[in-house]
Order: C-alpha cells, then sequence, then structure tokens
C-alpha cells in the first residue's frame, strides 16, 4: 500500500491505494478557503498520475467542515476522470450529503456513506 500524507492548517490529507491500485485521498479536518488548495493539488495530482486511469475514492468522513469551496476541486477531478472513463467516488456524512443534494450535485458524484462501500463499489467496477 502506498501512503503518502499532507499536514497544514486545519486539514490533513492522507493518500493510501486500495487492493485495485486505485488512490484513496482522505481527509480530516476542515476544508475552507485556507485549505482548498491543499484539496486539490491532492486530487489532481491523483487523477494526473502517470498510471493507467482508474476510480479515485475521496474519504470525507473524517471531514468536520466543509466549506462551499470544496465543490471546485472535487468537480475539476471529476471531469479529469471523466476524460478517462473513470468516476470520483466520495464517502460523505449526512450533513455533506444533504449540502450536495440542495445544490443538486448528487449525481454528479458516486456517493457512498462509508469506506468500506466505496471500496467494494471499486472492485465490482
Amino acid at each position: 500500500m502506498d501512503a503518502s500524507n499532507s499536514t497544514a492548517g486545519r486539514l490533513q490529507l492522507f493518500v493510501t491505494e486500495d487492493e485495485s491500485g486505485s488512490p484513496v485521498v482522505t481527509a480530516r479536518g476542515d476544508i475552507d478557503i485556507t485549505t482548498v488548495e491543499q484539496l486539490h493539488a491532492s486530487l489532481i495530482a491523483q487523477a494526473e498520475a502517470p498510471r493507467a486511469p482508474s476510480d479515485i475514492v475521496l474519504d470525507l468522513s473524517g471531514v468536520e467542515f466543509f466549506g462551499s469551496v470544496a465543490l471546485d476541486p472535487m468537480l475539476r477531478t471529476r471531469d479529469v476522470l471523466s476524460a478517462h472513463h473513470a468516476r470520483l467516488h466520495v464517502v460523505v456524512t449526512d450533513q455533506i450529503h444533504r449540502s450536495l443534494n440542495i445544490l443538486g450535485l448528487t449525481h454528479l458524484f458516486v456517493l457512498h456513506s462509508d469506506l468500506r462501500d466505496a471500496l467494494d463499489a471499486l472492485r465490482t467496477a
């Protein structure tokens, strides 16, 4: 399992791979205007990595504050992945799910209630 991490501000990001080699980006803390660039850099690095295009899991279950600025890197990553017929799987809390639903964005991502469900979906894709 490849693992790297980034900590700055109030956001911690950990990047690992599942057993099939798909990246799993785990976020802990706050995603706001001061930390969103960390999320963007991590997601785009995974989406544009020089390996075969694959789905990416973004685990937001440990996010305490989900600012609307988080949508930009998520949407950009989704666009990069879509060009390669890959998808962004997002593990969300009830609060984040509600926010995405209110904004009418739930159909743009593959949403999961827990990491196990997301990893199972990668195996069956």
